[in-house]
Formats: C-alpha cells, structure tokens, sequence
C-alpha cells in the first residue's frame, strides 16, 4: 500500500501537537502544534503557534527557523 495518507498530518505529530492544549505552558507542543498547522497549509494559525513557543522558550533556536519558514 502506498500513496498519499489521507490524514492532513502525521499521526505522531498530531498527537505531539495536542500536548499544546493540556499542558499549556509546553513550548514543544507549540511548536509541534504549528509544524501540523503548516503541514495542513493553515500558515497564520502556524505563525502564531510558533510565536507561542517562542515567548515560553526563546532559546529554542529551531522555533525560530519554523516560523521562518511560514513569515
């Protein structure tokens, strides 16, 4: 079996991505939040995920270049 997945994300990262609503204060989970909304072409929700994970961690250097990629 091949082809495209017919989920909008992966799995993993979708899962990763809910930590962003029960643990709030979790940068990763933003910035995993905002890589799934990039995958799924929601560029301003990405944008602000990113920034999210930026203001809890900024010395995250790879949350920078996420929101790069979508600005």
């Amino acid at each position: 079996m091949g082809g495209a997945s017919p989920w909008p994300v992966s799995p993993v990262r979708g899962r990763r991505a809910f930590f962003a609503f029960a643990k709030p204060d979790y940068a990763p989970a933003y910035n995993n939040l905002g890589n799934a909304l990039r995958e799924m072409g929601r560029l301003d929700e990405a944008e602000t995920s990113f920034k999210k994970a930026i203001a809890l961690r900024s010395t995250t250097l790879r949350y920078f270049d996420n929101l790069l990629f979508v600005l």
